[in-house]
């Protein structure tokens, strides 16, 4: 399958596929319609021409990726030049030109040619190296045994790769991301780009694979926290390639330095060259690969690894050597087995299955060693020192001087990573999206192709048409075997097969004596038996229906004893009692029932189907035909003509009769229990559940739903139709199932041969179920919440009528469902309570009594209920034709001071209906008035957002929201009036309308919502934001008990810095001037605005030998323009250290230092964000 799935993929195959039916349809044209040979050749050379012109285009088109690859590349490089500092232009600019001569190399290498040319870059097979710094990943690459015609050095990438290393072989090119490991922002967005430019020019590989280098001696030392975030920090850098990729590629896991393992280099030192190259580690092959447990493939692999380590370890103590060597000969497999644990942990969270995308593809694992350097780890006799508190052996460092040698790298690239370039596959959604192109090319060529056929073959196919597609069908059933791959496959072939059976039955097949319809159907079901048998037999007998009468003898809690009573009978339908099948109706539909439920769990199991068939419309379409071929297998085996001497092929199946001896004894005796679920099951069958539709009687189902449905046996139509007369003949024949149990009728239990008290029993079951039946459907009937005010008030009018409401039918309806008593029984049980007489009424009466009483109107409950419902209406529809202010007023209302018809009618369902299920209570009558309290709150919302827009954010917008100081950088400022009538406390624009309109509805505390029944207005996160800030500005102002904006602050001059230089410092705010001589300060007043001197600040200084400009804003907002020039430092509430900065390009820089003190907790001097207001346009 594997192999026939590589040739359709392959280009030259489907090419070739695609010429060849071009020339079969030449071929049928020139037949059809006469045409010479003359251009009939013609066509072919054609057909050749377009073809040799097609292969030209792809390696055009191969070349020009390459060469936009390499110009997207040098455009990366030169906006990085570009976007850099002058002093690092220079350094970037020959990273640039190295990397273009290494792509230059490349294109002019021996393999770079053979392959395609200018092409390589397109070509040649692309790996990203993750892991972190210092792994070893270089070291691996110069010893991978590739070419590398720029030589091994690693190329510094620019632009999008400007922390990565390039290196360019003749056989693949490497991308280490050692400088991404970690996420960098600022040049995540060109990563992100040079990933979309690899998609975009390599659709179908944008990567081949991923190579994962990481250091064996850091996770030794590492703790599992440690090595769970080494994992996830990698695991993020493979989802983000197959997130922007589009396509999942095999990933290589190598652990490097494992020289770094005491007696590593002892253990393998006498190893050749060629052993040296080999792979030290495991492959995976594709099913293991798509195995839900990773880490327990790595456990396992890593296991096998190890033992064959042990089996070494003998053969190379055997060799002559020094005495610490052959310790650490010892102890070396050892010390790899110490870390297994924390290799095991690395693995699980680095390929921790994600069910919400798609996940990378765990090719292998594989040990190396690049270079013998630093301190080997000994594990091992560190744990045994530690242990008996020795003291801790000192390692010493390799010797500098001993040769150093690679292991087990070479092989790891040539044999498996280089070869494996094509195993890199688009994600499912890709892959939905390039197939469904091909497959529409590929559909079209074969239906061509077919229509050739038919065309070249019609004289024959019009004479037997029938029986040829019979043949070519009845040809593959013949050879259908029951496999995972060929699940869905056989099923579909079968339903054609089971089709042409039914044409046959039907219809006869020819005249004459050559075929007969009924002789082929005959023989064809028996194949057709014989062919479904071994699946029936593989997955539902001898698998589903024997697991679960097994797991029963187990005392599995989720078998109950008439599920395993049920199953038993199945199985010995289709086995030993097969004769109680033969010919018998009411069997049949219970095992078809049976097998098919069963059927449900197989594809449940494999398919997840339950979620799979929402997605998927061939699944759905499965289970349809999977039901039809169950059916007919079953129907066959239940034909008594195919049990007769000379239809011996026909034969059920083998049952255990160990096993049905073991259930029918844990089963025991038959009890009251098995009859009444067999009277359940089957009366079930008879009818049609009963739905909400029926319940009110067809009529407003709108406005009533519910999905829960009551089977149909129990409703009084089963009841009298069915459940009285299976009770009573269960009664006087309680032995008609004993064959399943195999019980003679005298082996009975006394319960069952005393009809009295078989029969209360079996009533008390049917009225309990019945109860919890009718209960269970009343507490999943809802009220539907409509969207508009005018759909909400028409159903509060439909729910309110006197005489037609649907609350009557629905309750009429439950009340004729479950009302048993006669009304001459109800009236005489009536008397017989006025005269002290006990008389018990019926089970389902007593339990329905509340819904009894509703349904007649018994205290007049249901005509308060309706009469609310009305009232309500009646509210509803006045508030539709008034403004929407009315409707803000009443909700007002209910929200204050819980007023109103909706607060009224919910404290009177509440009242009336206390002694009804709460559930019921709540979905049936409460919910109407909380549909329409949210249309309310909706229509109030809707006015609020309007107000709040007109009166409020259209003055912010024009006023305040473009001038300084709500925006910062506007030259246009607010006048001071402006913004006092806005953010005034009293009856300003803002704080007016909060008072008006909006506190009935918000809590100005926590500016949270108030609710009546948990439910109120809605208020954004943005519009709370800015009603906190406006708070915090009024505040500031002094403006939420005044109508005037006066703001009184002190200032105190200090030395400038550096001291020596200025001379004199002269402020002026507001007319008011301040002049500060070096000389000891003193605190001076201020009040701003200051309506008496002319608008704006100015801070000026003196110097001996330089000259600085001022410091000037002539505007009212002058003085906080002047302190948005300043670095301010909050020191208290009221306190705070004022600095500006003086700096021309001849004199030095000079700080002039204040400290300001406010009057007050409240104050706008806390920085430049404080005037930062942002209103939304809406409330919500």
């Amino acid at each position: 399958m594997k192999w026939l799935l590589k040739i359709l993929k392959n280009r030259t195959f489907i090419l070739s596929v695609v010429i060849f039916i071009l020339i079969v349809l030449l071929l049928v044209a020139g037949f059809r319609f006469g045409w010479s040979w003359e251009r009939q050749i013609l066509g072919f050379i054609i057909i050749l021409f377009l073809a040799i012109i097609y292969l030209m285009y792809t390696r055009l088109q191969a070349a020009k990726s390459a060469a936009f690859l390499e110009e997207s590349i040098k455009s990366q490089a030169d906006k990085n030049i570009l976007g850099t500092r002058p002093d690092k232009q220079g350094e970037i600019e020959q990273l640039k030109d190295q990397l273009t001569a290494a792509i230059e190399a490349l294109k002019k290498s021996k393999l770079a040619k053979g392959v395609s040319g200018k092409s390589a870059l397109y070509a040649l097979p692309w790996y990203m190296f993750i892991g972190p710094p210092g792994s070893g990943k270089t070291t691996a690459i110069e010893h991978s045994g590739l070419e590398f015609p720029f030589g091994a050095d690693r190329i510094r990438g620019v632009g999008g790769t400007r922390n990565c290393d390039w290196f360019f072989s003749n056989s693949a090119i490497l991308l280490d991301t050692a400088g991404r490991y970690t996420t960098e922002e600022e040049d995540r967005e060109e990563w992100f780009a040079f990933l979309d430019m690899l998609k975009k020019n390599r659709k179908k590989k944008p990567v081949n694979g991923v190579i994962i280098g990481v250091s064996i001696a850091d996770l030794f030392n590492s703790s599992m926290d440690e090595v769970e975030n080494h994992a996830k920090i990698i695991r993020s850098r493979i989802d983000e390639l197959i997130q922007r990729l589009g396509v999942r590629f095999p990933v290589y896991l190598v652990f490097t330095k494992c020289d770094l393992i005491q007696g590593f280099v002892d253990f393998f030192g006498d190893f050749s060259r060629a052993e040296r190259e080999q792979i030290w580690g495991s492959t995976f092959p594709t099913e293991m690969q798509n195995d839900p447990d990773p880490a327990g493939i790595f456990r396992k692999e890593f296991q096998k690894l190890y033992d064959s380590l042990m089996a070494a370890r003998l053969f190379r103590l055997n060799s002559p050597l020094k005495r610490e060597e052959r310790r650490k000969v010892y102890t070396f497999p050892l010390e790899i087995k110490t870390g297994e644990n924390q290799l095991v942990r690395f693995v699980e969270k680095l390929f921790q299955q994600n069910p919400y995308q798609e996940n990378p593809r765990f090719r292998g694992f594989y040990f190396t060693s690049g270079t013998q350097e630093g301190v080997p780890i000994d594990r091992v006799i560190q744990e045994i020192a530690k242990q008996f508190n020795l003291p801790q052996e000192t390692i010493d460092r390799f010797d500098p001087e001993t040769e150093t040698k690679s292991y087990f790298i070479r092989e790891v690239f040539t044999d498996v990573i280089v070869p494996d370039q094509n195993l890199v596959e688009h994600t499912s959604r890709m892959a939905t999206q390039r197939g469904l192109l091909k497959v529409g090319v590929f559909a079209l060529s074969l239906i061509l192709l077919i229509i050739a056929i038919i065309g070249m073959s019609s004289s024959y196919i019009s004479f037997r048409n029938d029986t040829g597609e019979f043949r070519k069908i009845l040809q593959k059933v013949e050879m259908i075997r029951w496999s995972n791959e060929s699940f869905s496959d056989n099923f579909y072939l079968l339903e054609k097969y089971r089709q042409h059976l039914e044409n046959f039955q039907d219809t006869p097949f020819m005249a004459g004596s050559i075929y007969r319809g009924p002789e082929i159907v005959q023989e064809g079901n028996v194949l057709y038996f014989q062919k479904l048998k071994p699946f029936i037999s593989t997955y539902l007998y001898d698998d589903l229906l024997t697991r679960r009468l097994r797991d029963y003898l187990r005392n599995d809690p989720n078998i109950y004893r008439d599920q395993a009573y049920n199953y038993l009978r199945a199985y010995l339908l289709l086995g030993t009692n097969i004769e109680k099948l033969i010919g018998s109706k009411s069997e049949n539909e219970f095992l078809k029932a049976e097998i098919l439920a069963l059927s449900d769990t197989l594809l449940e199991q494999r398919f997840n189907f339950a979620y799979q068939a929402t997605r998927n419309e061939n699944l759905r379409s499965l289970k349809t035909i999977i039901t039809q071929q169950i059916s007919y297998f079953i129907e066959i085996l239940g034909s008594e003509k195919y049990h007769s001497e000379d239809m011996s092929s026909v034969v059920p199946f083998e049952s255990d009769e160990y096993l049905v001896s073991q259930v029918r004894r844990k089963l025991g005796t038959p009890n009251i229990y098995d009859v009444y679920a067999r009277i359940k099951r089957e009366g079930s069958l008879k009818g049609q559940p009963f739905t909400i539709i029926q319940a009110v009687r067809n009529q407003n189902t709108e406005i009533f739903q519910s999905n829960f449905e009551i089977p149909s046996i129990f409703t009084r139509e089963a009841y009298e139709s069915y459940v009285k007369d299976e009770i009573r003949n269960a009664i006087k024949n309680p032995d008609q199932d004993d064959w399943v149990l195999g019980v003679q009728a005298g082996e009975l239990p006394q319960e069952m041969r005393d009809e009295k008290v078989m029969e209360d029993q079996l009533w008390e079951l049917y009225y309990q179920e019945y109860t919890k039946s009718w209960w269970n459907f009343l507490r999943n009937i809802y009220i539907r919440q409509f969207d508009s005010f005018s759909s909400t008030t028409n159903a509060m009018k439909i729910l309110g009528d006197f005489a037609e409401s649907p609350y009557r039918n629905l309750l009429e309806t439950i009340t004729e469902q479950t009302r048993f008593e006669s009304a001459m029984d109800r009236k005489t049980r009536n008397l017989g309570e006025k005269l002290g007489m006990e008389r018990s009424s019926h089970p389902v009466d007593r339990e329905f009594q509340i819904i009894h009483q509703l349904s007649m109107d018994e205290g007049s409950n249901l005509s308060n209920i309706l009469g609310q419902f009305e009232m309500i209406n009646l509210l509803l529809e006045s508030l539709e034709v008034e403004p929407e202010s009315r409707t803000a007023e009443y909700a007002a209302n209910v929200i204050e001071r819980r007023s109103g018809e909706l607060p009224d009618a919910m404290r009177m369902m509440r009242n009336s209906l206390r002694g009804l299920d709460p559930r019921i209570q709540q979905n049936l009558f409460n919910q109407p008035i909380l549909n329409c309290w949210r249309i309310i709150l909706q229509r109030t919302q809707i006015y609020l957002n309007q107000l709040w827009e007109r009166e409020v954010y259209n003055v912010y917008r024009m006023t305040l929201a473009d001038h300084y100081p709500i925006n910062q950088n506007s030259i246009t400022e607010i006048p001071v009036a402006d913004l006092v009538r806005f953010l005034q406390g009293n009856d300003g624009v803002l704080w007016g309308f909060v008072k008006q309109d909006l506190s009935p509805f918000v809590k100005e505390s926590s500016w949270s919502s108030k609710t009546w029944e948990g439910e109120g207005i809605s208020l954004s996160n943005q519009a709370r934001m800015a009603l906190r800030k406006a708070e915090e500005i009024t505040l500031g102002l002094g403006l939420k008990n005044e109508s005037n904006l006066q703001i009184k602050f002190s200032l105190l001059p200090d030395l400038p810095v550096p001291a020596g230089i200025v001379e004199q410092v002269n402020l002026m705010i507001d007319g008011k001037g301040l002049e500060y001589r070096m000389g000891r300060p003193r605190w001076e007043e201020y009040l701003w605005p200051g309506y008496s001197g002319s608008p704006g600040a100015r801070l000026e200084i003196s110097t001996k030998q330089w000259g600085y400009p001022p410091l000037e804003f002539n505007s009212q907002w002058g003085w906080f323009r002047l302190l948005d020039k300043s670095q301010i430092q909050k020191v208290t509430a009221t306190n705070f250290d004022i600095r500006w900065t003086f700096l021309t390009e001849t004199a030095p820089e000079v700080s002039i230092r204040f400290k300001l003190r406010a009057s007050s907790n409240y104050n706008p001097f806390g920085g430049r964000n404080f005037f930062n207001l942002s209103l939304p346009r809406q409330l919500n």
